[in-house]
């Protein structure tokens, strides 16, 4: 047999008092919880934007390896500033003009798969990243000179990965 309390549960249903209660106990989980969620998920922003630059990195180097010529990896801003966009140039870093627009004839910006019209890729989630120093892969795969990007959150400027290219050409990133 169905108890009485059961029975009349499904006759009233559920009483303001226990209604309230429950709302009031999903706020404070909530509530403690925050602070947690936001420190996860800029961690995870952060993260995801340097395994990010790492990928692009490692595809400059495969460029320069099939193309058997050098490539330099750039970002869009000068030494010690942020920029969110990266570029790869073959032959050399002071390449002005689109691999098509020269007949594919170096020095020139190399346009493929990721890039827009003008060779660009755009780091996604709002990362932006510095570079030491414009890495340069050569057609074993070895970087002249090695460098170091520091890649950070716009919302979340306190919190950096570092993205280190070392002269053999081994890429890796670091939290402080």
């Amino acid at each position: 047999m169905v108890s009485r309390r059961i029975r009349r549960l499904d006759a009233r249903g559920f009483s303001l008092a226990e209604l309230i209660v429950v709302v009031a106990v999903i706020g404070i989980l909530m509530v403690v919880g925050m602070p947690t969620f936001l420190t996860y998920w800029r961690t995870s922003t952060l993260k995801a934007g340097a395994q990010e630059l790492v990928s692009l990195l490692n595809q400059a180097k495969q460029i320069a390896i099939k193309e058997n010529e050098t490539v330099c990896a750039r970002t869009d801003t000068g030494t010690g500033t942020y920029g969110t966009k990266l570029r790869y140039m073959r032959g050399s870093c002071a390449a002005a003009s689109t691999c098509t627009a020269t007949g594919n004839v170096s020095p020139c910006i190399w346009t493929g798969a990721g890039s827009d019209g003008s060779g660009y890729f755009t780091l996604s989630n709002r990362i932006e990243a510095n570079a030491t120093a414009n890495v340069s892969f050569s057609y074993l795969g070895a970087a002249s000179p090695s460098g170091s990007y520091t890649v950070r959150v716009i919302d979340n400027p306190s919190g950096t990965a570092t993205v280190t290219v070392a002269g053999s050409g081994r890429i890796s990133y670091s939290f402080p």
